[in-house]
C-alpha cells in the first residue's frame, strides 16, 4: 500500500488533520499515543492522540534496520518524502494530488470528497455513536470554550481512547459490510 494511501486511511481512522497526519514522525509515538507537538498542530496546543490498533498497523514499524549499518534505528517520518536526501514527509498537497487522479481516472465508486472530508466523516460518526460534543472536541483537538480552555485541564484520555476504540469497530464494520457487497456483485 503506498504511503499516501496509507495517510488517507489514518486520517480517516484518527480523525486528525491531514496535514498533521502526513507530518507524523516515530518519535512522537509512544506506545498507543501519538502526542503532535504544538508547532505542527492549527491552534499551536500540544494534542494526544489514542492509537487503535488499525491505526498501529496503517503506521507500521517505528524501528528498521539501517540498510548501511545493520543498526536499529527510527523509521523518521511514517510518511517520508520519497527523495532519499530529503528529511521531511510526503508534502500535504499528495493526499489530494492523490485523490483528484483517482476520480480522474474513475477509480472510486463514492462522490468526490477530499482529505479533510475524511476527518468530518469520522467526528460525524463518533457523532452517531453518541460520543459527547466535549470528548468529540478534545479528540480532534479543537480548542474549548472560554470557561473551559481557562479552567478545565483534564486530558479526556480515557474518553479518548474509548471513543477511538468504538469508531475502529464501527469502521471495520463498515468496511466488512462493504466487502462483502463487492463479493456479491
Amino acid at each position: 500500500m503506498t504511503a499516501v494511501r496509507r495517510a488517507l486511511r489514518l486520517t480517516l481512522v484518527t480523525g486528525q488533520r491531514p496535514g498533521e497526519v502526513i507530518g507524523m514522525h516515530a518519535s512522537e509515538i509512544t506506545d498507543q499515543w501519538w502526542t503532535i507537538p504544538g508547532e505542527k498542530t492549527k491552534n499551536g496546543k500540544a494534542h494526544r492522540v489514542y492509537l487503535t490498533e488499525l491505526a498501529l498497523a496503517l503506521i507500521g514499524p517505528l524501528e528498521a534496520p539501517d540498510p548501511d549499518t545493520g543498526e536499529t534505528k527510527s523509521t523518521g517520518f511514517i510518511f517520508p518524502c520519497p527523495h532519499k536526501k530529503k528529511k521531511k514527509p510526503i508534502q500535504e498537497g499528495a493526499m489530494g494530488y492523490a485523490l483528484r487522479r483517482g476520480f480522474e481516472a474513475k477509480k472510486f465508486s463514492v462522490a468526490t470528497f477530499t482529505p479533510h472530508d475524511l476527518r468530518r466523516t469520522a467526528v460525524t460518526h463518533l457523532a452517531r455513536l453518541k460520543v459527547p460534543l466535549e470528548w468529540r472536541e478534545r479528540i480532534v483537538n479543537h480548542l474549548p470554550k472560554e470557561l473551559d480552555a481557562t479552567y478545565n485541564l483534564y486530558e479526556y484520555d480515557e474518553e479518548k481512547e474509548t471513543s477511538m476504540k468504538r469508531w475502529e469497530v464501527k469502521l471495520l464494520r463498515i468496511l466488512n459490510q462493504m466487502s462483502k457487497s463487492e463479493a456479491n456483485d
